[in-house]
């Protein structure tokens, strides 16, 4: 407040009340006040120069997600629009940065990780709160792995090792199959002994980071394996027409892990038995 003794203060400017409280406009700027004392029919004046810095904001943001996949980019800007010469004070917290003064920043972050961009911005050192954006970067999925088992002449089984990030996959097997499962697994069907397929397995991510193909794997169905023969027939036999058929002493066993197989004759000249 006021000192009042014997004679009055006053001010002339608009921003200074009765009680000397100054309330700057809302930008940086220089003023001049003028304060009068005034005792009986005596006026005495005095002016104070004062420079007013106005606190800035830093209104911090951001243009896209902020959950991004290693190797892509952010964009953030200041809202802030400078009057003076304020300073914006970024802090890329390691990203890689291209944009000047107030933005857009196009900033990348190469490593997965949890990564804080902020920014003030300094008036003649008047500087504003801290604003902060935390960026989450995700790790690139890793591509299947494929094996390839058949233990059936027609069929064969794939397996991998789930992705993280991924909760479905695309199967293609090239001529014979397209189609999404979500186990980490599938059985091909219909096949021929010995047949070759390629096979590529697509993890579909569910992520920041895309999709992720496997190699082109080659997998086989299992080729049939021969019995061994017993053979009791002679080279050369003698045959009357009319007599009894030549009974063939021929037995094959099987090597196949079941152990079931079935003999059989193409030629018409042998029976079934």
């Amino acid at each position: 407040s006021n000192a009042m003794v014997a004679g009055e203060l006053s001010w002339s400017n608009p921003e200074v009340d009765a009680d000397g409280n100054f309330t700057p406009a809302d930008v940086s700027q220089d003023y001049t006040l003028t304060a009068s004392y005034t005792e009986k029919n005596c006026i005495s004046d005095t002016t104070i120069n004062i420079r007013v810095n106005v606190i800035p904001e830093a209104q911090l943001d951001l243009l896209s997600n902020d959950v991004i996949c290693a190797g892509e980019s952010v964009t953030v800007q200041s809202l802030y629009q400078p009057t003076a010469a304020e300073i914006p004070i970024w802090n890329f917290d390691g990203g890689s940065e291209t944009g000047v003064a107030y933005g857009p920043y196009e900033v990348q972050f190469d490593t997965p990780g949890t990564y804080t961009i902020s920014l003030e911005v300094d008036n003649a050192g008047c500087v504003s709160p801290m604003e902060m954006i935390t960026i989450t970067v995700e790790e690139e999925l890793e591509a299947p792995v494929v094996e390839c088992n058949s233990s059936d002449i027609n069929e064969i089984n794939l397996s991998w090792d789930a992705v993280d990030c991924a909760s479905e996959y695309r199967v293609l097997v090239v001529g014979l199959v397209d189609e999404i499962v979500t186990d980490p697994e599938y059985t091909i069907t219909g096949l021929v002994e010995n047949q070759e397929v390629e096979v590529v397995v697509e993890a579909i991510s569910e992520c920041a980071c895309p999709n992720v193909l496997s190699q082109t794997f080659t997998c086989s169905s299992k080729a049939c394996i021969a019995p061994d023969w017993n053979i009791n027939v002679p080279t050369s036999v003698c045959y009357r027409p009319g007599d009894p058929a030549i009974a063939l002493d021929v037995t094959a066993v099987s090597n196949e892990p079941s152990g079931s197989g079935t003999l059989s004759w193409p030629d018409a000249e042998v029976d079934a038995n």
